[in-house]
């Protein structure tokens, strides 16, 4: 499967350079060269990797950015470019972005792009599974049931949605805000405390007492991953 990837920029040169240092790793690029066109083409289809040149309309690079935090939005890793050799970027989110100075376009960055864009297409192999295997349980997404040791579990659907989300996408982690966005959506509770909570009951049911079962990690001042 193809890692799609959107370049949001106007030079020419840095785009083609971009691209093609994409080139054999399976990439589909897609262009926009304004945050505009870049809206138009998010609301149309979904994006793994969005590399954004901030020499913009910062408003429009704001409007940009809260579109892709959206509970709608299948949240894709963003890397933001700007000028400076100190990035910053007044009033934009900076959960899950990636800020990197243009003048640090090196072979490192290039190389840590590409590894970038070789995890996502893991992730989404991940993604297209449709039964997941971790120690001694079986996570069946065809028919929503949960087996640890030969034994079906009961998952609250929260607790499911929980699971899954974190199953898609291995390693990556995610703030409580995070998961209250991508797993409550509209029903998201006020209190990030609920995460936690929810988080606790799927572990008891989940996981063992070996230190080998625990999939559900908490990475501290961060958030939650998941782990094989």
């Amino acid at each position: 499967m193809d890692t799609k990837v959107l370049i949001v920029n106007r030079e020419n040169r840095l785009f083609e350079f971009i691209k093609g240092s994409l080139d054999g790793e399976k990439a589909l690029v897609r262009r926009a060269r304004t945050t505009h066109q870049a809206q138009t083409l998010i609301g149309k289809e979904d994006f793994d990797l969005i590399i954004v040149d901030a020499d913009g309309d910062r408003e429009y690079l704001r409007s940009l950015f809260r579109m892709l935090k959206s509970p709608t939005s299948n949240s894709p890793e963003v890397v933001v470019l700007t000028g400076s050799e100190k990035p910053s970027i007044d009033g934009i989110p900076r959960d899950g972005v990636v800020v990197s100075a243009k003048t640090s376009i090196s072979p490192d960055f290039i190389k840590g792009m590409l590894a970038r864009v070789r995890q996502i297409r893991k992730n989404l192999q991940a993604r297209q599974c449709r039964v997941y295997y971790f120690s001694d349980v079986v996570v069946d997404t065809v028919t929503r049931c949960v087996y640890k040791g030969g034994r079906e579990v009961y998952l609250r659907a929260k607790e499911y949605k929980l699971l899954l989300h974190l199953l898609r996408n291995p390693g990556k982690v995610f703030t409580r805000e995070d998961l209250k966005a991508q797993v409550w959506g509209e029903a998201c509770p006020s209190d990030v405390k609920t995460v936690d909570v929810t988080l606790s009951s799927l572990r008891k049911k989940v996981e063992g007492k070996d230190e080998r079962d625990k999939h559900l990690v908490t990475v501290r001042n961060e958030g939650y991953t998941f782990r094989y």
